[in-house]
């Protein structure tokens, strides 16, 4: 981890973060919740991400939609991947999603092989 990626995780204040992603994409983050600075990261207009939730996009893009909401206690990370979620998506309380590079060709083998 570099030195801006620690300055914006761990010492940047969240209604900071909350302000600067209203500013920037006109969405709502609650003060609660930890949203990395990234610039991996878009949020469309509209949308909410609430309390305790957690959102990480250090090492790919994630983007979500316009209109969605992210609810309590949720925890979505993006990896080389990347992940986006659509428009007017509603996501339930306590929800985890993550991104990865797994191989589907081969149905008949298991994905922890």
């Amino acid at each position: 981890m570099n030195i801006r990626s620690f300055v914006r995780r761990f010492l940047l204040p969240r209604w900071c973060i909350s302000l600067f992603y209203f500013l920037k994409y006109r969405c709502r983050i609650s003060p609660r919740a930890e949203v990395e600075m990234s610039p991996l990261l878009r949020i469309g207009p509209h949308s909410e991400i609430s309390s305790f939730t957690k959102i990480k996009a250090s090492y790919g893009p994630l983007q979500i939609g316009r209109n969605c909401f992210i609810g309590a206690g949720c925890f979505i990370a993006s990896h080389r991947g990347g992940l986006e979620i659509g428009d007017d998506c509603l996501i339930s309380p306590n929800v985890t999603i993550l991104s990865s590079n797994y191989n589907y060709r081969q149905l008949d083998v298991p994905i922890r092989r």
